[in-house]
């Protein structure tokens, strides 16, 4: 059968022809990542631990997103921009330990990943004074926007 949908073509040039053949015409493309501007910012306790924009930047995102960072006891957070967040964990590995997260506090999310709104808006800050649990997260991941 492969030699009858690749005419003259050998075994893995076939395959290839194959597969390009199902990417245009059988498949969506996956959707294109927005680029993340200068806007996108997150930062612990007043630092910047995630900052998008520029090539310098784009390296720093891929290395930087998703990745599950400790946190110091008692930080404040806060994020700005529309196209990232970041998510606090109570405990040490970035995971909800239980079934409903949301009814005990065991993570947080820090970020408006709305669109709609302008750019540069930024988060009200998380802190430890101003949310109990605050004072007890220990780990924290920045992530895109879906």
């Amino acid at each position: 059968e492969a030699e009858e949908a690749c005419p003259g073509a050998g075994g893995s040039d076939c395959v290839s022809m194959l597969v390009t053949r199902v990417q245009h015409h059988g498949a969506e493309a996956p959707p294109r990542k927005r680029k993340l501007d200068a806007h996108q910012k997150v930062f612990v306790n007043g630092a910047a631990v995630f900052f998008g924009g520029g090539e310098a930047a784009e390296e720093a995102e891929a290395s930087a997103l998703g990745v599950c960072r400790k946190m110091p006891r008692r930080s404040a957070v806060k994020v700005c921009g529309t196209g990232v967040k970041a998510t606090l964990f109570l405990g040490d590995r970035c995971q909800t330990y239980i079934e409903d997260p949301s009814q005990l506090g065991s993570y947080k999310v820090i970020g408006q990943c709305n669109s709609g709104m302008p750019p540069g808006t930024c988060s009200p800050e998380m802190s430890p004074d101003d949310d109990a649990a605050g004072a007890h997260y220990e780990t924290y991941v920045i992530e895109r926007c879906p």
